[in-house]
């Protein structure tokens, strides 16, 4: 596996880039605005949950390049719709 790895929803309202086996992070969209999450798996439904993503068995996920997942984030964040980042 070749990190990072970059998806998207169908929707474009949450957008995920996995570093590792065990960190990602995270930007949703709540109401009108962003949220930049990045969260470190450290218990096993978080592991789980990368597990599921990478292997994308559904395909409910589209994968995108990580410069489209990083011009994105600049986006927002010129836009000032970034809420903040946790």
């Amino acid at each position: 596996m070749n990190f990072p790895a970059c998806f998207r929803y169908p929707n474009h309202k949450t957008w995920i880039r996995i570093h590792s086996f065990d960190r990602f992070e995270e930007i949703v969209l709540i109401g009108k605005k962003y949220e930049h999450i990045e969260i470190r798996a450290e218990q096993y439904p978080e592991k789980l949950k990368i597990k599921d993503m990478l292997a994308n068995e559904n395909g409910w996920l589209e994968e995108v390049n990580e410069s489209e997942f990083i011009n994105f984030l600049e986006e927002i964040k010129k836009s000032h719709s970034l809420l903040g980042s946790v």
